[in-house]
């Protein structure tokens, strides 16, 4: 929902400047991709982006052309994503900490921008969680914008209050922390867990509600005619 021109979500509105910060030392040598977001709160690290499965993903030729890709941290937050993410937090047990909105466009000369959520290849994303939870462990949630929840569990906070996921995915991400769970024992699991994570498909779970009371529905009435033969 946030495009270019919306108030506060223009790439290249953030703190950092292309260049400055949040593109640290894993930016491609290539001038191409750009990272806007406020170093202190989100760090992101490009090496995994593929520009060629993008522009295969979009149909059209990047070759010999100006594109430039903007990878952003957006400073309004969906109020939706935020509610429907805090309500599992709740069922779980956690607490919540943040929650951040990043977005990746392209930029092509003559042409609107392309908001682009997948098939880009990785990023690896750091957020802050806060310096007061390091070595503490949380979960992030992310909601994608096909309703779908992954789950990241057993991440260990970073000494600078950082906590680090690798996604082939952009949209919203909140950090929970989970209640009494201190870092003795995160470890492997926290990083395969960070890698694959668990999946949610709300619309699935949706059709199959419905599904269920369809067939108690066809069920009752099969009784009734039943009783009244």
């Amino acid at each position: 929902d946030n495009g270019p021109g919306d108030d506060g979500n223009k790439p290249g509105d953030g703190d950092n400047k292309p260049g400055d910060g949040g593109e640290e030392d894993g930016k491609p040598a290539d001038s191409k991709i750009l990272v806007d977001t406020e170093a202190t709160q989100v760090k992101i690290d490009t090496k995994g982006l593929d520009l060629n499965k993008i522009a295969a993903a979009l149909g059209i030729d990047l070759s010999g052309t100006n594109a430039r890709l903007v990878v952003q941290q957006n400073r309004q937050v969906d109020a939706g994503a935020e509610k429907l993410l805090k309500e599992r937090m709740v069922k779980a047990s956690q607490k919540f900490l943040k929650m951040y909105d990043i977005s990746m466009w392209l930029h092509m000369e003559g042409k609107e921008a392309i908001e682009i959520t997948e098939d880009f290849g990785s990023l690896t994303i750091s957020l802050a969680a806060g310096r007061e939870y390091a070595g503490k462990l949380v979960t992030v949630y992310q909601l994608h914008e096909d309703g779908e929840v992954i789950i990241y569990k057993d991440l260990k906070v970073d000494e600078n209050g950082m906590v680090t996921i690798t996604v082939t995915k952009l949209s919203s991400f909140a950090i929970a922390l989970q209640e009494g769970a201190g870092g003795s024992n995160a470890g492997q699991n926290a990083i395969t867990s960070a890698r694959t994570g668990d999946t949610f498909h709300a619309g699935l779970w949706t059709a199959l509600v419905l599904a269920a009371g369809a067939a108690l529905l066809v069920l009752a009435e099969c009784k009734k005619k039943y009783e009244k033969k």
